[in-house]
């Protein structure tokens, strides 16, 4: 049965294209204005950058409600994930798979909303500069800290092998970070993203 809706989400989700296809979810790049872009025929979820983080949330309510009015016939939801970089991208992967069980959109949409305070967010930074110069910690914080580690893809690695051999987790991804939450983290970081009982 062909399905009869669109799962958005945005380009900070840091989805690789591979697993972009095999969710058949759409990217909105955060840099690039969409605009007259509508689906005429399909149902919308869209599943976006935490709003604590960025306006993206906040501008894709007002188009969705703008499309909620012209196309009242249609369905066009929208979810503030809470959520950043491939946190964001797993609670795409999951509300997917709710979907590709059955879910109507309405379910899938209030599956993300029950499950995104469950999304933990671990990373370290190799430079606290970043941080600080995005505003995201304070001058005196940024002097205070600073951790390092090696090359980044090589402990990635090292961590995806300990969580394989520690938790038996069948299916772990590794990606670089984007742009967008890589202006603010800078280089050297290393993030773990998971489905936990609480943030």
């Amino acid at each position: 049965m062909e399905k009869n809706y669109v799962v958005m989400t945005d380009s900070s989700a840091d989805l690789n294209p591979a697993l972009e296809q095999e969710l058949g979810v759409d990217i909105i790049p955060l840099s690039v204005n969409c605009g007259d872009r509508t689906f005429l025929d399909k149902d919308v979820l869209y599943l976006g950058f935490s709003s604590g983080l960025s306006s993206t949330y906040s501008a894709s309510e007002i188009a969705a409600q703008e499309l909620r009015e012209r196309y009242p016939e249609r369905k066009v939801l929208t979810v503030d994930t809470l959520c950043a970089s491939m946190g964001q991208g797993l609670l795409v992967w999951l509300t997917v798979q709710e979907l590709k069980h059955g879910a109507t959109l309405e379910e899938a949409a209030k599956y993300a909303e029950d499950n995104r305070l469950h999304l933990c967010h671990w990373f370290t930074v190799d430079d606290l500069f970043f941080l600080k110069r995005g505003g995201r910690v304070s001058a005196a914080t940024a002097l205070v800290g600073f951790i390092s580690h090696g090359d980044c893809l090589a402990d990635a690695e090292f961590l995806a092998q300990e969580v394989r051999r520690r938790l038996h987790v069948p299916r772990i991804e590794i990606n670089y970070v984007g742009p967008v939450i890589g202006a603010h983290s800078g280089p050297g970081t290393l993030a773990l993203f998971f489905l936990g009982t609480e943030r």
